[in-house]
């Protein structure tokens, strides 16, 4: 099922970004950050995701309720597993395991890497201020979806701006 395939990954991102960075607000930014940066040099994302324009920046919709089902102790959670990957005090996590690095690839590694570098020791007041700076959550409302050729016109990438106009992902 692909949904559950997303999910893995994502819980993956999330524990490899938590082992470097521990609070939840800066792993989030760095999840959408990497996603940028792996826009901009491989054309796609680290997996399939949809980022929201909420209160205090974007948030890759995804990974944030594999961390809320954690938080809330959900009966249905998005992936099974997760409260024995990660555990949550307050705002920060705390990985319970290594990341399966074999389900990211080099390219994937490398971005996560560059936006925890970026933004894994910001202060919430700093990280928000980034954030909230992109264009693509500027034009939206908050709790609106941010189209990912919204990002991907902001990174300047003709080519798969036209693609997703085409494939309807606008």
């Amino acid at each position: 099922m692909k949904i559950w395939q997303d999910a893995e990954k994502a819980l993956e991102v999330l524990v490899y970004v938590a082992e470097q960075t521990s609070n939840m607000y800066n792993i989030l930014k760095a999840i959408y950050i990497a996603n940028k940066l792996h826009i901009a040099e491989c054309g796609r994302l680290i997996y399939p995701e949809r980022f929201k324009a909420m209160n205090y920046g974007p948030v890759p919709s995804l990974a944030y309720d594999i961390v809320k089902d954690v938080r809330d102790d959900r009966s249905h959670p998005v992936v099974e597993g997760a409260g024995e990957a990660f555990a949550l005090e307050g705002n920060d996590v705390y990985p319970k395991r290594e990341a399966d690095l074999a389900v990211l690839s080099a390219s994937e590694r490398r971005c996560l890497d560059e936006a925890i570098r970026q933004c894994g020791h910001l202060s919430f007041d700093e990280l928000k201020s980034l954030t909230h700076a992109e264009p693509a959550y500027r034009r939206r409302h908050t709790n609106e979806w941010m189209p990912l050729v919204d990002i991907a016109e902001d990174l300047g990438i003709p080519d798969l701006v036209d693609y997703l106009k085409l494939e309807g992902s606008a």
